[in-house]
């Protein structure tokens, strides 16, 4: 028998009935590690548990490594190195990841974009322009990978080749909303996939508002796109403040329902995004610099033809927003502002106030 390590013994607990969390903090509290006998005082469910746990023995935890090497279950703990800094830092981190993808991207710069499952054309092309920016420039995009704008925001940090990493309510093989099958297949493959529950764990109402802990607890703010007075994206952002992360809200119409939620965050002092450097001006010094870096790097890549078509259009003195986009061909006008924040992104159009904006000298 191979030796054994403590997250062997992590992972076998982990997945017993009654046993969840706080009772592993429990354990280790008092314990300072996971090998049995177990303290029964915990338990204040069925007898059967506590029994169980009295039995568990190496030969069992044994046989789970190596049922879970057979199904290539991949996960960390958070006494493992790979477990991200943002995530110890908050209240109540999670003591086990299950992951699918690339496990470098929880130590990378990343931002929360979360909102409504049902947005307005408005919360959709915001959420697709905000996400633009922030991909081309290097940002991680985390999300949930529910229906709306958690998808949209996925989907759009893929189309620019950008990194993103989806935080679910469930295990790594329910697919949940059924409609992201495709997504769930590209971002375990060209992204991350992260989740708190077992495999086979089917999505519960009770998972999501802690899911939202650590899609918060990842970044170092959290975008609200979108969100009515009861959205659970609220969640995500009163979890961001209590973890002393950035809150940021998208203003909407006063007469949207879907924006209730994103005005009250606003009066509670979440910072208004109004453009992609509302967002960068509010990174720590050092992040901010290496954000910087990144738009400057990303002048040497090929512009798309709708970045050509636009900067081609414009001239080095300042033109209203309304002109410039008159300048352009009508096939890009439903992606003009995805491509002037791109611009403005990469240091080639430099935005001033009133919506004006001029080509730069490069």
């Amino acid at each position: 028998m191979r030796v054994l390590e403590e997250r062997d013994w992590v992972y076998t607990l982990s997945r017993q009935r009654g046993v969840g969390r706080k009772t592993l903090w429990a354990i280790y509290e008092e314990k300072r590690g996971f090998e049995p006998p177990y303290n029964l005082n915990w338990f204040e469910k069925r007898e059967e548990d506590g029994k169980f746990l009295t039995s568990l023995t190496a030969k069992q935890v044994y046989e789970d490594k190596v049922e879970r090497e057979r199904k290539e279950i991949q996960f960390i703990t958070y006494w493992d190195q790979e477990y991200p800094e943002n995530l110890r830092e908050i209240p109540d981190p999670p003591i086990l990841l299950y992951y699918r993808g690339n496990l470098e991207l929880l130590h990378k710069i990343s931002i929360g974009v979360v909102g409504t499952r049902n947005p307005s054309a408005y919360g959709r092309d915001t959420c697709k322009m905000l996400v633009s920016g922030l991909a081309k420039s290097g940002m991680v995009i985390v999300s949930g990978v529910a229906k709306g704008i958690d998808t949209i925001a996925h989907q759009t940090a893929l189309q620019h080749r950008a990194e993103t990493i989806g935080v679910l309510g469930n295990g790594l093989d329910r697919i949940y909303p059924a409609q992201n099958r495709v997504l769930y297949t590209q971002m375990a493959q060209h992204g991350l996939l992260v989740s708190e529950y077992s495999e086979a764990t089917a999505p519960r109402t009770v998972f999501f508002p802690e899911r939202n802990r650590i899609i918060s607890g990842l970044c170092w703010g959290t975008i609200v796109v979108e969100a009515a007075e009861k959205s659970g994206s609220l969640i995500t952002a009163r979890c961001a403040l209590e973890q002393n992360r950035e809150v940021f809200a998208i203003p909407g119409s006063i007469f949207a329902k879907g924006s209730e939620g994103t005005h009250s965050l606003i009066k509670e002092g979440a910072k208004l995004i109004g453009s992609l450097e509302d967002i960068i001006e509010e990174l720590p010094y050092h992040l901010q610099a290496t954000f910087q870096k990144k738009s400057v790097d990303t002048k040497a890549i090929d512009l798309s033809a709708g970045e050509i078509a636009l900067l081609s259009s414009m001239q080095e003195k300042s033109l209203h927003i309304d002109e410039i986009r008159g300048k352009i061909a009508k096939e890009f006008q439903s992606d003009f502002h995805i491509f002037l924040l791109l611009l403005v992104g990469k240091g080639l159009v430099e935005e001033e106030a009133g919506q004006f904006y001029r080509r730069r000298e490069v």
